[in-house]
């Protein structure tokens, strides 16, 4: 699971995805209405590795993404400028 935080956390992203994926791309809302988009500047990247006990990935459940579901995890995170 991925988050991706701009503006102080103003505009949050998260994204969930196969334990295979080394990368992601956002949608841009900006296309859609300027005040969407993330907001220029520093981004807060917060990756988190689960491990999820019959985790079934087309089946998910907002309980799979709470840290109380998880067998086991680790936890990173990384700062950008956008």
């Amino acid at each position: 699971m991925y988050e991706v935080e701009s503006g102080g956390g103003l505009s949050a992203w998260k994204v969930i995805a196969p334990g295979s994926a080394e990368s992601f791309s956002l949608p841009d809302l900006k296309a859609l209405d300027p005040e969407l988009a993330l907001s220029p500047g520093p981004l807060t990247i917060t990756v988190n590795a689960a491990r999820i006990d019959n985790f079934v990935y087309g089946a998910l459940r907002y309980r799979d993404i709470a840290q109380r579901g998880w067998t086991a995890y680790a936890t990173d995170v990384f700062f950008a400028g956008y």
